[in-house]
């Protein structure tokens, strides 16, 4: 904990604490919202932030299946934001987890990052289909952090459990959050910051609580993702967009090193312009990352669809381009699952997928298996302008 570094304009109080070798305070963020004045040079960045989101929005709500596109981005987020979590898998292979999850069977299983990635793209559906609710309560939270890590195998894990001991963070050793005895009051005000109704604009807004989550770190590991899943929500639900178009992680990954010191900033010196300026910047880039992304799959779908109409399959086999954009892979069982047709009908339409020359064989599957290269390169490629 580097006790030089908070100055008199933290916001926040450093501790003393005892137990734990090496750690002599803690730092106790004070509730929100902060005793910041807003200052006027950050207004051209607000309004080009909230124009870009409501061009991605108007964009995204008007596509012609908006749920394909929907589900493309909500994939990238979800490998992107276990990536910041030192999770790294190879897309086809992560696609052979999603139509078939194994159990792992160690905490050294490839599979636990697999099924990491797979819990999270789920979360997201699933609160983006709730309408009405937003996780902004403490139960919903724990709820959520007890889903993204179902099913991985992770020694002194406890899912959906506040931590009861101190924590020195393994991505900041410089900064040691909340001590226990005080983590539940700092929830409390958290709690009550994010159910109360607030002047301020609702995106800056997300971006105080995303840092203030980061701050408390009330979980003893997996908080990262959370708080970047409950941004999204947060971003989406209470900017009023239609559906989840914007995430932050590719950007927060990207930038990693000043993502961080950012965070720290806040809490050492109360930099709170410069934290918000930072991620007002990357709502405008991912806005734009997104609008790239769908505008090239849209073509490439419009190209899809030409190639298999060449062919002659039936109505039944010309919806196929569009059940690969909610997952681009596909063999026998997953064709006869989806459409309850035949293992002969369906080994007759993965041949004639085949022949689209759009399809690679993906080694090592238990199955004969296809992907779309192309899909997964637009949806997960680091530059959505080339």
């Amino acid at each position: 904990m580097h006790i030089s570094k908070f100055g008199p304009r933290s916001p926040g109080r450093l501790v003393k604490v005892e137990g734990v070798s090496g750690i002599t305070h803690a730092f106790l963020p004070k509730s929100l919202p902060p005793k910041w004045a807003w200052p006027a040079s950050l207004w051209p960045l607000l309004m080009d932030a909230r124009t870009a989101l409501a061009h991605l929005d108007g964009m995204c709500k008007h596509l012609p299946h908006p749920k394909l596109f929907l589900h493309a981005l909500q994939s990238r987020e979800a490998v992107k934001s276990c990536e910041m979590e030192g999770l790294f898998t190879v897309p086809e292979k992560q696609l052979l987890f999603q139509i078939l999850p194994e159990r792992a069977r160690s905490e050294k299983d490839l599979r636990n990052t697999y099924r990491a990635i797979y819990n999270y793209e789920r979360a997201l559906q699933v609160y983006a289909r709730q309408k009405t609710r937003s996780p902004n309560t403490l139960p919903l939270i724990r709820k959520l952090h007890k889903a993204l890590l179902k099913g991985i195998q992770q020694s002194h894990e406890t899912p959906g459990i506040f931590r009861s001991n101190l924590h020195q963070m393994r991505a900041a050793p410089h900064y040691v959050p909340p001590p226990p005895k005080v983590l539940r009051r700092c929830l409390n005000f958290f709690e009550k910051y994010l159910r109360q109704k607030s002047n301020g604009d609702p995106l800056v807004k997300a971006f105080l609580i995303h840092y203030q989550f980061e701050a408390i770190h009330p979980f003893q590991k997996w908080n990262g993702p959370v708080s970047r899943l409950l941004l999204t929500e947060m971003i989406a639900k209470n900017c009023g967009l239609s559906n989840q178009w914007l995430h932050m992680s590719a950007y927060f990954e990207q930038h990693d090193k000043e993502y961080r010191n950012r965070l720290f900033y806040v809490s050492s010196e109360g930099k709170w312009e410069a934290w918000i300026a930072f991620c007002l910047k990357g709502v405008i880039v991912q806005a734009k990352d997104a609008e790239i992304r769908c505008e090239k799959l849209i073509a490439f779908l419009d190209e899809f669809k030409r190639r298999v109409k060449r062919i002659d399959g039936g109505p039944r086999f010309y919806a196929i381009p569009e059940t690969l954009f909610m997952a681009p892979i596909i063999n026998i069982s997953v064709l006869t699952k989806t459409y309850g047709i035949s293992a002969a009908t369906a080994k007759s339409y993965l041949n004639k997928l085949i022949k689209t020359k759009m399809m690679s064989a993906i080694e090592d599957a238990k199955e004969r298996t296809y992907y779309n290269p192309k899909i997964l390169n637009v949806i997960h490629g680091e530059n959505a302008s080339r």
